[in-house]
């Protein structure tokens, strides 16, 4: 069932030296496809300046700016509301162009670990994709134990496996090797879920044309209750804010993310 979700997605960065030539690229448009429609869009930054806005290799939304003035701190704060769960798919106009999503990637290579697993549940199977995938995605949940700050945006998908322990990101990583051992198209997305806290990551299956949302962190499909921002063959391909800055001396970096539904008066 559709809703209306609203969001607020506040990045703020600040530095115990005056940082300056501050230049980065954002992730934090909503893209209206048929799976989700923006309704609402507000972008402020601070200090306040003109940003670019540009389409990366995989067509996400990109916000550029560059700071030249010394600055102590810098806060980029989305908001908007977004109306999702459109549909269960969102279609590929070009399956073809695909393949990279089924070839490893920096953040998916296998190794010995991931290998078994795959071993370990390989099984003669002629269902359709989607269906095979969410069989792996269970056992993703299985294996591994949600908990913070024991893996950070570098760890790999085998490295997070041997652990046992990681965040969204890594059930995405571990998923995405798993399906790609498997011949199955699948892709990192980047986006929001319901609730308050920080972003969240899960995979996108092409399945019969169609992309469908898994999320193996909390064993959901992905449809009214998350937002959309962006998607590459791993967490490397679209982080939602990178940058780099002069001077600056530490920095402190603080994100705060909030999704709610739209209440009926």
């Amino acid at each position: 069932m559709a809703k209306t979700l609203c969001y607020a997605y506040e990045l703020s960065l600040r530095f115990s030296l005056p940082a300056h030539d501050h230049s980065y690229l954002l992730r934090l448009s909503p893209p209206s496809n048929e799976g989700q429609q923006v309704l609402e869009q507000r972008l402020r930054l601070s200090p306040p300046h003109e940003g670019w806005e540009i389409a990366d290799a995989f067509g996400n939304r990109c916000l550029c700016g560059h700071i030249f003035q010394s600055h102590l701190q810098f806060q980029a704060v989305a908001s908007g509301a977004v109306r999702t769960g459109l549909s269960d798919g969102v279609a590929e106009p070009d399956p073809m162009r695909w393949g990279m999503m089924k070839s490893p990637s920096p953040y998916t290579r296998p190794g010995p670990n991931l290998l078994a697993l795959s071993r370990r549940l390989a099984a003669p199977c002629d269902c359709a994709p989607l269906e095979r995938a969410w069989v792996l995605a269970r056992a993703v949940h299985d294996v591994l134990t949600y908990c913070p700050r024991v893996t950070d945006t570098h760890t790999t998908a085998e490295e997070a496996l041997t652990l046992g322990e990681g965040v969204c990101q890594d059930y995405a990583h571990i998923l995405l090797a798993l399906c790609r051992l498997e011949n199955i198209p699948a892709r990192y997305t980047a986006g929001m879920l319901v609730g308050e806290g920080a972003s969240h990551a899960w995979v996108e299956v092409l399945s019969q044309g169609r992309w469908y949302g898994l999320d193996p962190t909390n064993l959901l499909p992905v449809r009214e209750q998350h937002i959309v921002l962006a998607w590459g063959r791993d967490g490397g391909d679209c982080p939602l804010n990178r940058g780099s800055f002069l001077g600056g001396g530490d920095q402190t970096q603080t994100v705060r993310v909030s999704v709610h539904p739209v209440t009926a008066p």
